[in-house]
């Protein structure tokens, strides 16, 4: 019984391009003695595919390709996960010997995207291969039989316990739901006898190997996530352009789009101000030299200049300090799409997930770009994944003076971040703090960690090592901003809103796992009952 994985690059809406890899890797199998090989869910028709899920011409397609597959499957048994059409549509696993059969999926519950609007559940089928029975399912069902043929889609933060007597297909590429883009996770393993899998979870291709899979890190998953993108919606050859402010974000944008589409197709502007220090401006330069890019730097100040001057000639004479730093964001912002027409490129977006929530950025000018790279990482992930970026260079490129020393529960910076929007700004982030009282502002309501801080002060969570670094551990200082913290976060829905796709790594993700609404919630009486009780007692 020799039975293998094909792990490709599924692409949502090309059956055609998902054929010929298939087509591809059932060849490569058959060359090595392969008896059966089993691809991913949705590997034919591709994945998250909406409104053609209920289009006739979609499935006629699909039937085309299914029956080109079944003449390479004489000799071979091929698998693979698509969709069909009965008196209903199903999310089914299509088995091919000669003869085709289907097992259809059970559990419509998918965390990525709603099944159930496009698809009835079905039944789970076995079907004896080689003398043994298999069944043929996927990762959300749970039927029970010895032998099991998984197939799925799951994104990369999927963890996966290998089991024995399983068959597991995962796929590669993305998977693009309304504005956030998954990265499909591979992973895939065959542990039947002794246990196989791909040295390296994003590799493509069958396994032939017995390797122990290495882990895939943040920098991998997401350097395949922006190469996808990049190649699937722009072709294989687009430019990318990032407003390069020598911080940290910027740098570590500009140097995941190097890795993944190598320097040519990388250009770097320095969009400085009279309030931008010698040191951000040499960071910008030293990172676009380290990555060997293109890189201008030039001053917005004329621009700014002529903005208040027009803005003059329409009687606006005094211009608040939050105006004035917004329209320097906006010019920056209109300079990059200048750039992009000139250069015929996509612009990228720099903001981290902890601005993303506090809106910490200017609609039309920070807030554009074709994808944020970093949008689900909060600032404590964005410092390790520079760490790793320099690592994987084996140099400094991303300069060590942005990323913070850290000694237990404290920490230094040598170059706080800072918008640098006017003189000695820094970012009014609680850094560490805020990163975690992301995952708990996403994942419990304002009760239940009004709670967990009355009755231990979050001693059982990470984030209450760091209350006394910020002298949150008085019930005042905590309330207070925790109040601005979430009212912060829910007045700034309407930037989220229009800013653009965000490229997904956490398991709590803005829109898919968090569904939010753009009204402001009044306090509760639980709510206040709870900040009384804590002011009394801290």
């Amino acid at each position: 019984m020799k039975i293998t994985v094909g792990q490709f690059n599924v692409k949502s809406k090309d059956i055609k391009h998902n054929y010929e890899k298939m087509k591809s890797l059932i060849l490569k199998a058959k060359e090595e003695g392969y008896e059966m090989i089993v691809f991913g869910e949705y590997a034919l028709s591709g994945y998250a595919c909406a409104e053609l899920f209920n289009q006739d011409s979609f499935y006629e397609e699909l039937d085309v390709y299914t029956q080109k597959l079944r003449g390479f499957s004489k000799d071979l048994i091929v698998v693979f996960g698509s969709v069909r059409k009965d008196l209903e549509h199903y999310v089914t696993t299509v088995i091919l010997n000669s003869d085709i059969h289907y097992s259809d999926k059970e559990n419509l519950t998918k965390r990525e995207f709603d099944e159930s609007k496009y698809f009835v559940s079905g039944t789970n089928k076995s079907y004896s291969f080689f003398n043994q029975l298999f069944l043929f399912t996927f990762r959300d069902d749970h039927q029970e039989s010895e032998y099991k043929v998984i197939v799925d889609s799951s994104p990369t933060q999927y963890t996966k316990e290998i089991e024995d007597k399983i068959v597991y297909a995962n796929t590669l590429g993305n998977s693009q739901v309304c504005k956030v883009v998954f990265i499909n996770g591979g992973m895939s393993y065959i542990s039947i006898g002794k246990t196989r899998s791909f040295k390296h979870g994003l590799d493509t291709g069958i396994i032939t190997s017995n390797d122990k899979q290495n882990d895939v890190t943040m920098l991998e998953a997401l350097v395949s996530g922006i190469k996808n993108f990049s190649n699937d919606n722009f072709g294989e050859d687009k430019k990318w352009l990032v407003g390069n402010s020598g911080g940290l974000d910027s740098a570590v944008t500009l140097s995941l789009l190097t890795i993944a589409l190598g320097p040519d197709r990388v250009l770097s502007y320095n969009l400085r101000s009279k309030f931008n220090s010698n040191k951000t401006v040499n960071n910008a330069q030293h990172l676009a030299d380290n990555l060997n890019i293109k890189h201008q730097s030039y001053s917005i100040d004329d621009s700014v200049d002529g903005y208040l001057k027009t803005l003059e000639g329409f009687k606006y004479t005094d211009i608040p300090t939050l105006a004035y730093e917004n329209i320097q964001a906006r010019t920056r912002g209109h300079l990059l799409g200048g750039f992009s027409s000139l250069e015929d490129a996509v612009i990228s977006n720099n903001g981290n997930k902890l601005e993303i929530m506090l809106g910490y950025a200017t609609l039309y000018g920070d807030t554009i770009g074709a994808l944020s790279s970093i949008g689900d990482l909060v600032k404590v992930e964005v410092f390790e994944l520079a760490r790793q970026i320099n690592e994987h260079f084996g140099k400094e490129v991303v300069p060590l003076n942005l990323i913070p020393v850290r000694d237990a529960y404290h920490y230094t910076f040598e170059t706080p971040p800072s918008a640098e929007l006017k003189s000695d700004q820094v970012d009014p982030m609680k850094w560490y703090y805020h990163d975690l009282l992301v995952d708990l502002v996403l994942s419990k309501s304002k009760e239940d960690i009004l709670e967990l801080y009355l009755h231990n002060q979050f001693a059982d969570y990470e984030i209450g090592k760091w209350l006394s670094f910020y002298n949150l551990n008085q019930g005042k200082h905590f309330l207070e901003d925790f109040n601005w913290f979430m009212r912060t976060f829910e007045i700034n829905n309407f930037k989220r809103l229009q800013m653009p796709p965000v490229l997904a790594y956490s398991n709590r993700v803005i829109g898919v796992d968090y569904i939010e609404t753009a009204l402001l919630r009044t306090k509760s009486l639980r709510q206040e009952e709870l900040e009384a009780l804590i002011l009394e007692k801290y």
